[in-house]
C-alpha cells in the first residue's frame, strides 16, 4: 500500500474513501496521526495513516473490481464522471 505508484510491485485496486475499520485499526490510525502532528506534520490524511500502519497492522481490504466511482477534484475529473461513470451507473440500474 502506497500513495506513490512506483513504490508498488503490483496494484490490486485503489482506496476510494469508503472504509469500515475495527476499533483496533482506528486507534492505530489515531496514534499514527497524533505522532505526526506532534512532529509538526499537520497535513496528514487518512490515506497517509493507512499507509503508515499497514506494515505493522493486519486488516482486510475488499477489492471491488467493477465499482463505478469517480473522484472529482477538477474539470477533467468532472467530465469523466459525467461522460463515463454516470452513464455506467445508469446502465447498471436498468439491468
Amino acid at each position: 500500500m502506497s500513495k506513490v505508484r512506483n513504490e508498488l510491485d503490483s496494484i490490486a485496486g485503489e482506496l476510494v474513501g469508503i472504509n469500515k475499520v475495527s476499533i483496533k485499526v482506528f486507534n492505530k490510525i489515531v496514534q499514527f496521526s497524533e505522532e505526526r502532528y506532534g512532529q509538526n506534520e499537520l497535513n496528514i490524511h487518512y490515506e497517509n495513516a493507512f499507509v503508515g500502519i499497514v506494515k505493522t497492522t493486519s486488516f482486510f481490504i475488499k477489492v471491488v473490481t467493477d465499482l463505478a466511482w469517480a473522484e472529482i477534484d477538477d474539470a477533467a475529473h468532472f467530465d469523466r464522471a459525467t461522460s463515463v461513470v454516470y452513464p455506467n451507473i445508469l446502465a447498471r440500474e436498468r439491468l
